[in-house]
């Protein structure tokens, strides 16, 4: 980061879908309550604006603002031509280690409501640092080849330093590098405005899902097939097992405090293929929480065994006798099908 940073100032790179003014990144911070339009985030998270270039310092100006009111938790929005590259990355970094969500838009006329935005250029190096990254409907997001302003431009061993460490960032931030290749063939001047699937395709917005991560392991003779996935709303997992021919499938999400009551009120378990909720058997285990987790063990119906060959994803669901949800996550399953197939063809055996 040191060598990036020496880098950029020697080169004064700048990456904007137009030209750089005297206009510094205006700053909005509403605190939690304010709204209850914000996904459920009353009461526990800030909301952030952030509008206009990006600016020398605007990092920093962040970071004291968060210091100053002791933000914990937030999400940030962003709306903004570009500015500097690297003050873009400061940002990025700053709202990883945070642990934010950003999201694509602008703050609405009364203040503390959104609409679709746009983020272009060193907007969107500070735009991947979320953990969680969102577009309002209607947003853009656009990205153009890096420019230097100094002499400095000319020399190609610098700028392939330069774009050594930007790939290098991107992979942190776990995006597909082709955004890089994405940027490199448009002119300094040129934005490309990413399509929907470009988005999703390169993991430049994640709709609040993080990868998921499968694993098989023993234990005490058994063998296990789980699978995991962080999202917005919490981490869930799955866990299935072979016993007497049988698939068992467990359950566990993380669940408050409180959740006793919740569980005792649970009147109807499912597993879901996708968006479709199948009901569960009896659980032979009942469900219980320690440890702040929530899980219940089940024997899964051949129709159901069959049905987790072909899904694209798998997950639970528990409704509550108020028709409410306690508890509902899925795991997608990506490229471990055959590795899913292969698991139920023993089980079987």
């Amino acid at each position: 980061m040191c060598c990036l940073v020496l880098l950029l100032h020697l080169l004064d790179i700048r990456l904007a879908g137009a030209a750089i003014n005297d206009n510094s990144l205006s700053m909005e911070f509403i605190p939690p309550g304010t709204s209850s339009r914000f996904d459920g985030a009353t009461g526990r998270s800030w909301t952030i604006f952030l509008d206009g270039q990006i600016d020398e310092g605007a990092a920093e100006r962040v970071l004291d603002e968060l210091a100053r009111n002791e933000i914990a938790s937030a999400r940030v929005y962003l709306n903004s031509p570009g500015g500097l590259l690297l003050e873009g990355m400061k940002l990025g970094r700053l709202i990883r280690q945070r642990g934010f969500s950003t999201y694509v838009g602008r703050q609405r006329e009364n203040g503390i409501d959104a609409i679709a935005g746009s983020c272009n250029s060193a907007c969107v190096f500070a735009f991947i640092g979320g953990v969680y990254r969102f577009a309002l409907p209607r947003s853009r997001i656009g990205v153009h080849r890096f420019s230097s302003l100094s002499p400095a431009d000319a020399d190609p061993d610098l700028v392939q330093m330069v774009s050594a460490a930007i790939v290098k960032y991107i992979q942190e931030m776990g995006v597909d590098v082709d955004l890089f290749d994405r940027m490199s063939r448009r002119g300094k001047e040129q934005i490309l405005i990413l399509s929907e699937k470009d988005l999703q395709q390169l993991r430049v917005v994640n709709a609040g899902r993080q990868p998921a991560e499968w694993s098989i392991q023993a234990l005490d003779g058994t063998l296990y097939l789980s699978g995991a996935q962080h999202t917005s709303s919490g981490l869930g997992s799955i866990s299935l097992s072979c016993k007497g021919g049988k698939v068992l499938f467990r359950p566990t999400v993380d669940v408050d405090d409180d959740a006793e009551a919740a569980v005792d009120s649970v009147v109807r378990h499912s597993i879901k293929f996708g968006n479709w909720l199948d009901p569960l058997a009896e659980a032979i285990e009942p469900m219980r929480v320690e440890d702040g987790h929530a899980s219940a063990l089940f024997v899964l119906g051949q129709e159901q065994i069959g049905r987790l060959r072909v899904s694209a994803s798998v997950g639970y669901a528990a409704q509550l006798r108020d028709l409410t949800n306690f508890a509902n996550f899925s795991v997608d399953i990506g490229g471990n099908a055959e590795k899913i197939g292969e698991f139920l063809q023993n089980c079987e055996r």
